[in-house]
């Protein structure tokens, strides 16, 4: 295996994520896509098709787990959860060289080639929020993008590399701190930290 697609969803998401793995496999016939599951396997419903592989947070190694999701909202869980996912992912399968998130409300309507050649010059490969500047002062303005993030949180890719786990635990101490969607206060759930990965 070279590539692991994954996604971090809630219960009431997977039904979005089997959408998603599905599309993933009509572009991408062999690839490997895992379900994290910000909660435990066992309370998806009997009846939930299971045709991908799914996770829970249990193997997760997050210090102090319940004092984590007591802080935030699940929406912030859902969001500090992914980089300790791609920890997991990499440390579960060894064979991945690369692994790329994909929100649980994405669809693939074409192959995600551009962004996986990206990976073979680049450790981590992040999407912009926008391509060109705003020009008429309106919303969305540059401002905006200072608190919410420059580089979309929804679909990023990394490559193993020492980089890219520095990286990762990186993100995944700093989410686990300070993961809030607090935007006065410039916090701006996982993607904020985005910023900083050119630097």
């Amino acid at each position: 295996m070279r590539t692991l697609f994954f996604t971090v969803c809630s219960l009431r998401q997977y039904p979005q994520a089997l959408v998603l793995g599905h599309s993933l496999q009509q572009h991408h016939p062999d690839c490997v896509f895992s379900i994290g599951l910000a909660d435990q396997p066992e309370r998806l419903p009997v009846v939930a098709p299971r045709p991908f592989p799914v996770v829970g947070t249990q193997p997760l190694t997050i210090v102090d787990f319940q004092k984590f999701i007591e802080k935030y909202t699940w929406l912030e869980v859902l969001h500090a959860l992914r980089p300790h996912f791609a920890r997991y992912f990499f440390d579960r399968y060894p064979s991945a060289n690369n692994l790329v998130f994909l929100s649980p409300e994405s669809w693939v309507l074409s192959p995600l080639t551009g962004l996986l050649e990206c990976l073979t010059e680049h450790p981590i490969a992040l999407l912009p929020q926008r391509l060109h500047p705003s020009h008429d002062g309106h919303w969305p303005a540059e401002r905006h993008f200072l608190n919410v993030g420059v580089y979309q949180g929804e679909a990023w890719a990394v490559r193993r590399s020492a980089e890219t786990a520095r990286f990762l635990d990186w993100w995944s101490v700093r989410l686990r701190e300070k993961g809030w969607l607090r935007l006065c206060e410039g916090y701006g759930l996982d993607q904020l930290w985005l910023n900083l990965v050119p630097a």
